[in-house]
Parts: C-alpha cells; structure tokens; sequence
C-alpha cells in the first residue's frame, strides 16, 4: 500500500507539475490584468466626473421648474385652442343621440371603410 504507482514515473511526476505551474501562471496573470483594467476604469470615471464638474462650475446650467414644465412645438401645435373645445361641447350638447351611427362591429367597418365620426366631433379641425 505504501509504494507508489509504478505507472506514474518521476518524469510524468514532473511534467504535471511543470504544466499545473503554468496553468496557475496563467490563471494569476488573467487576473491580474482583469484587476488591472477594474483600476483603469475606475480611474477614467473619475477624471470624467471631475471634469464634468469643473465644466459644470464654469458654465451652470439654470435650473428652472418653468423650463421643464414648458411645451413643446409640437404639443403646442397639436393644442386644441379654446374656441375649438367650445364649438365640441356645443355640438356634444345638442347633438342627438342616434342622430348618426358609429360603426362597432368588424362587418361595419368592413362595409363603411372607417369607424363612424361621432356628431359631437365631426368637422373638428385643429
């Protein structure tokens, strides 16, 4: 029980030391370059942040609840003026209730083409 394997020889003792060395080498420089680029990075973020904040104390940016709660072009040209919201209540009001079908099944639509436009908002241009 004590004797060792006559199969393994001191020559292959050997060779799977020197290769488990040079796999260990290998593992550790992994390593090591991987905590390297870490460093790297770290550093980079932090020239940025530092830059950006030199940037920002040379030139602030105003902070102001108006200029972000403001519209845009668009919106502004898809807001329905007074006028327009009036003429829509007065037709809803007065128009009558089957005064025109809307279409709401799929054999509607495949007939008329589109839904129906309901009366109140009919001729509602922007």
């Amino acid at each position: 029980r004590d004797r060792p394997d006559p199969a393994v020889t001191e020559a292959a003792l050997q060779e799977r030391q020197k290769r488990d060395l040079e796999t260990a080498r290998a593992k550790h420089g992994k390593v090591d370059s991987a905590l390297q680029r870490g460093l790297d990075r770290e550093r980079r973020v932090k020239e940025a942040s530092e830059a950006l904040r030199m940037t920002s104390k040379k030139d602030p940016v105003p902070r102001s609840k108006e200029r972000l709660a403001a519209p845009t072009r668009a919106s502004e040209g898809a807001r329905l003026s007074p006028e327009h919201l009036d003429d829509a209540e007065r037709r809803r009001r007065t128009a009558a209730a089957h005064s025109s079908a809307v279409a709401l099944t799929g054999r509607d639509l495949r007939l008329g083409g589109t839904r129906a436009v309901p009366t109140w908002c009919k001729n509602m241009d922007r």
